[in-house]
């Protein structure tokens, strides 16, 4: 039932026309940018090694992980459907899992794709950079999973939402006022110096702060971080799962 659900998952949202359009669209400002066909360069050029790290998808992508999570779990309740995926209550979870191994997949994949994509482009228009080969993939590579890593964990939310309403539009908006709500409090938050509150903040937020930053940072650099992080990842799984074992579908 697991390989059976992760394969049907990835396959609907194959099918989907919204993923291709939005991801045509950030590939056209990559290749812009990259080209410098606007001229917007500013005298800063960025080479192919870096060129990854430099666009910061970590945060759109986030964004964009909200419409995929509705999509792949809100979406079969919104439509009153998930009924005919199980049979048994342990169905439940087997099918759970599916779609969150598809769901991690398609996170995954998309983080490669950008990454080559990138490192193509920046690499033909402005060079590799003076750093060695090896070293530059290795590099990409790590920071492919560490993207992958803080989206799975910036959707915690979204995930949880999406099992406690049926409705994806009422999915996505909470989830907005959720981020203007991190914004606002953010904001206040350097505004009155409270610096403890404003580092763990910006540490999570989905706006792009250079000096807190994900890809800078590092993600496990301190034990707390590390284990916030595999926290928000463990209740985006154990919380939907105990909502799926009451919820009467």
């Amino acid at each position: 039932m697991i390989w059976r659900s992760f394969k049907a998952e990835l396959y609907r949202f194959s099918r989907l026309t919204w993923p291709y359009v939005t991801f045509a669209i950030m590939l056209v400002f990559v290749l812009l940018d990259g080209f410098d066909v606007l001229g917007l360069s500013l005298g800063y050029i960025i080479k192919g090694h870096e060129a990854y790290q430099s666009w910061g998808y970590e945060a759109t992508l986030a964004f964009i992980g909200t419409f995929i999570v509705v999509s792949i779990f809100c979406s079969e309740f919104s439509k009153k459907n998930y009924r005919n995926l199980v049979s048994r209550v342990e169905e439940k979870y087997q099918v759970f899992i599916g779609k969150y191994l598809a769901f991690v997949t398609i996170i995954l994949v998309i983080n490669i794709f950008f990454a080559f994509v990138t490192t193509i482009v920046y690499t033909i228009s402005n060079g590799w950079g003076n750093i060695s080969v090896g070293l530059g993939i290795y590099q990409i590579i790590r920071l492919v999973f560490k993207n992958t890593i803080y989206i799975l964990t910036r959707l915690m939310f979204p995930m949880i939402f999406a099992f406690l309403f049926d409705s994806d539009a009422l999915v996505v908006i909470i989830y907005a006022a959720y981020n203007m709500l991190e914004t606002f409090t953010t904001y206040f938050a350097s505004l009155y110096r409270r610096d403890y509150i404003l580092e763990f903040l910006m540490k999570f937020s989905t706006i792009n702060y250079p000096e807190f930053t994900l890809l800078e940072t590092g993600l496990f650099d301190n034990w707390y971080m590390a284990f916030a992080y595999a926290f928000a990842i463990a209740m985006s799984i154990l919380i939907p799962l105990f909502i799926l074992r009451r919820k009467n579908i």
